[in-house]
Order: C-alpha cells, then sequence, then structure tokens
C-alpha cells in the first residue's frame, strides 16, 4: 500500500515537472500575481508603485511620495500602433533581476509606460531572482515619455517601431546560456549561445507578474510553438532575431 502510494506521488511529480518545463504557459494569465503583504519591501506604502519608481529621478514630476499612497498617473490611450501615453511612468534604469539597454538612444528617453508595464517588468525580475542570478533580464525599448509614433532620436521621419506608441509593449533579449548581458541573433550561428529553457522561464516569471500579457513575438527558432489562444497569443516573425516583443492588455479598458 504505502509502496503504491509513493509510486503514484512520484508520477505525479514527474507529469508536473515535465509540464511545466514544456509547455511554457501553463498558469492562468488572467491571474495577478498580488504579493501577501499589502506593503512588500519594495513598496513600503503600499500603493502599488515601487520605492524603485517612486525615487527615481526621471519621475520626479509626478511628486510621488514613499510614505504616502499615490494614485497611478498614467493611461494607455488608442492602441499600440495608433495611440499616446498620458502620465507615462518611467523604468528605473536597474532594478532586480532587470536591466535596461539603452541602444542609441538617450538616457530615459525609451523606457516609458503605463504603471502595470512597469510593474510587470519589475514583478517578472523578482521572479527571474528566485531562479537565477545571471544573466539579468534585458529591456529594450518601451514608449517614449508621451508615447505616440516611436521615431528614430537620429531621424525624426524614420520610425523605429510600427507598435509601442501607448506604454503597452515592450522588448526583451532572449536569454543567453553564457550568462553574458549582452545582445543574441538567434537567424545564425549564435543560436548557441540561445538557452531556450531559461527563455522561457523568463516570460513565464512576467507571465506570472502583474498584468495580462495578450501577446508574444518571437523569431522561429525560439523554439516555442505559434498559437493563437489561450492568451497570451504567440507570434513567429523572422526580424524579431535579436529581441522578444512582449504586449499587455490595456489595464484602463480601450475606449480611451
Amino acid at each position: 500500500m504505502i509502496k503504491g502510494l509513493y509510486c503514484l506521488l512520484i508520477i505525479v511529480m514527474l507529469y508536473f515537472t515535465t509540464f511545466s518545463e514544456c509547455i511554457p504557459w501553463w498558469n492562468d494569465p488572467t491571474v495577478i500575481d498580488t504579493p501577501s503583504d499589502p506593503m512588500p519591501y519594495y513598496d513600503t506604502d503600499g500603493d502599488g508603485i515601487s520605492n524603485a519608481v517612486e525615487t527615481n529621478p526621471a519621475n520626479a514630476h509626478h511628486g510621488f511620495d514613499t510614505t504616502v499612497v499615490d494614485a497611478n498617473p498614467s493611461i494607455a490611450h488608442g492602441t499600440p500602433t495608433d495611440g499616446w501615453l498620458e502620465g507615462g511612468i518611467n523604468l528605473p534604469d536597474e532594478g532586480r533581476g532587470y536591466y535596461h539597454h539603452y541602444g542609441i538612444d538617450p538616457v530615459d528617453r525609451d523606457d516609458w509606460g503605463t504603471l502595470t508595464l512597469i510593474n510587470m517588468v519589475e514583478g517578472g525580475g523578482r521572479n527571474w531572482m528566485e531562479w537565477y542570478f545571471n544573466p539579468r533580464i534585458g529591456i529594450l525599448d518601451m514608449s517614449l515619455q508621451n508615447g505616440g509614433p516611436f521615431t528614430n532620436y537620429y531621424d525624426p521621419d524614420e520610425l523605429d517601431h510600427v507598435s509601442h506608441q501607448n506604454g503597452l509593449d515592450v522588448d526583451l533579449r532572449y536569454v543567453r546560456n553564457d550568462n553574458h548581458e549582452i545582445g543574441l541573433d538567434i537567424s545564425g550561428s549564435d543560436t548557441i549561445y540561445y538557452d531556450h529553457d531559461r527563455t522561457v522561464t523568463m516570460l513565464n516569471g512576467l507571465i506570472e507578474a502583474e498584468g495580462v500579457i495578450i501577446l508574444i513575438i518571437l523569431h522561429p527558432n525560439s523554439g516555442i510553438p505559434e498559437r493563437t489562444e489561450p492568451l497570451p497569443a504567440i507570434e513567429h516573425r523572422q526580424d524579431h532575431y535579436d529581441h522578444i516583443h512582449v504586449r499587455i492588455e490595456d489595464p484602463d479598458g480601450t475606449d480611451n
């Protein structure tokens, strides 16, 4: 009897381990990961805006105070391809489990978003640190401070992105298996440095954070299959060889 129960327990454990490793999105993406502590260490006033965000100099114009409950100033207007961002919030350049890479953009130009997007990145970074320390999640382009067309800094007539207009989109680097915090092109020979399993883990950590991810775009070489449902939808595009595109659901609705 005891031996039979032990064998059953082993089978169940193996099933769930295999399921979680092979199926990227096993959790319910409609469930927001709310901290059990109403005032966690990273948000000591419990207003849903982290201390790091509130003390970020780029957010000084919002007048955040880490000792009082601040209102969320951010609103995503329109759509990711035809919209703008009101009260955009700046992502701190570094945080637990993530870093922001600017590329050719000046500091604090390309890393703005709605509070929900910011919280997803920070929460995903904290989740990542529960499993791995290196490399940190590489955050790339988000939105401009006021949203709108994401133009090239050096050539305003050129668009860097068709989307990224209203604070709901963020680009990420693929995870490298050599732990280097540098870019990775998975379309060619550098694919040998691509860490599929940890990329899946990274994305799951973001899904388990705040917000509802509705779209993930990757290169076909990512090894993560396309799908339309359940959310998030997953698409393959050839031009996403060096980054992953993640989009969240509009937290304040689409009628604005």
